[in-house]
């Protein structure tokens, strides 16, 4: 697999009325330290002008192309992308996100020293007030693709579920398109590409900047757990997970009580919940609880937070809006010394 060290790199940018963070992303991708770039914009429909202004930068730079359809969504925008790309590997941007200067050419040689088809780095998460967070601290490592699907499956951000963060080899799309019409489609075909590469290479540090903003089609971790498509995804990806690697269903099942775990005490005390979707995590959490805490892979917090679900649902809940209730005092008593 290994290549020429300048090969063209593809980055495909899904735009859709984003005009005031369009030049904030378009400059991030035109300033990267390794040049050679096909720049693809694919305008799916937008109103605000922002079509518009994709055609601008190409004017200003002649690695930009833009593609200009009707509103089919960010899958759809993907995949009308992927059908101009020229080059060998490709990136894609989210067009309210943005990208460190050096995260081209760190992901390529990622990607060049281990000789895979995939090369993934970490993600800073940037609120609404600028607050910057990560959970990645420079891991590096070549995996084999089930440990890379248990790293994604685990949740820790070493392997994100996301489309963004990652340099592929274009060949792994041959097989494989963005499913049309649904929220976090990245979820529906990451465990998939995983499994077409014979090895993964992971350097985790945070080189894509992920921005939080009201409008935005999850607006955060939080929120996105309360779209059905988030759950239908999920259960595709740890089914698929274990017809994958059946000699590995424990582990599997640990993997996926800890991310309901990690929802569940969330949506008991966020509003607008449907009453439905937490039912059937509680309904989860109790079946399953007896079986993953023999297998004692949870960590001691996390099993101490399972054993609290035997206190009841509604124990479990005054317990998750106390605690939360605290953490807000307590960081509200910080704030004034």
């Amino acid at each position: 697999m290994l290549t020429d060290k300048n090969d063209l790199l593809a980055v495909i940018v899904p735009v859709y009325n984003v005009a005031p963070y369009l030049a904030r992303c378009v400059n991030s991708i035109r300033e990267q330290t390794y040049a050679n770039l096909e720049i693809i914009m694919v305008d799916d429909g937008s109103t605000d002008g922002s079509g518009a202004l994709c055609d601008d930068y190409a004017n200003l730079d002649q690695r930009i192309k833009v593609i200009h359809q009707k509103n089919c969504g960010l899958s759809a925008a993907r995949n009308t992308g992927l059908t101009h790309v020229t080059a060998r590997y490709v990136t894609f941007v989210d067009s309210d996100d943005y990208l460190e200067r050096d995260y081209m050419r760190v992901l390529y040689a990622t990607l060049q020293d281990a000789d895979a088809p995939l090369a993934i780095c970490g993600v800073n998460t940037i609120d609404m007030h600028g607050q910057v967070t990560t959970n990645v601290h420079g891991e590096r490592m070549v995996c084999t693709p089930r440990a890379a699907l248990m790293i994604m499956l685990q949740g820790n951000g070493i392997v994100p579920e996301t489309a963004y963060a990652k340099l592929y080899a274009v060949a792994l799309f041959e097989q494989i398109k963005f499913p049309v019409g649904r929220l976090h489609e990245d979820v529906a075909i990451m465990p998939q590409l995983l499994t077409l590469c014979d090895k993964v290479a992971i350097y985790a540090v945070p080189l894509y900047n992920y921005c939080l903003r009201a409008d935005s089609l999850t607006t955060g971790s939080m929120r996105m757990l309360m779209h059905a498509d988030y759950w239908f995804y999920h259960e595709a990806a740890y089914a698929y997970a274990r017809t994958t690697y059946p000699a590995d269903v424990n582990e599997i099942d640990c993997c996926e009580m800890r991310m309901k775990l990690w929802a569940y005490q969330y949506l008991v005390i966020m509003n607008g919940v449907d009453p439905t979707l937490k039912r059937q995590l509680w309904r989860y959490l109790k079946q399953k609880r007896g079986m993953v805490l023999r297998h004692k892979i949870l960590s001691p917090r996390e099993q101490q937070l399972l054993l609290r679900t035997y206190w009841g649902r509604w124990g479990f809940t005054v317990y998750c809006r106390l605690r939360e209730y605290w953490h807000k005092l307590r960081a509200k008593l910080r704030g004034k010394r």
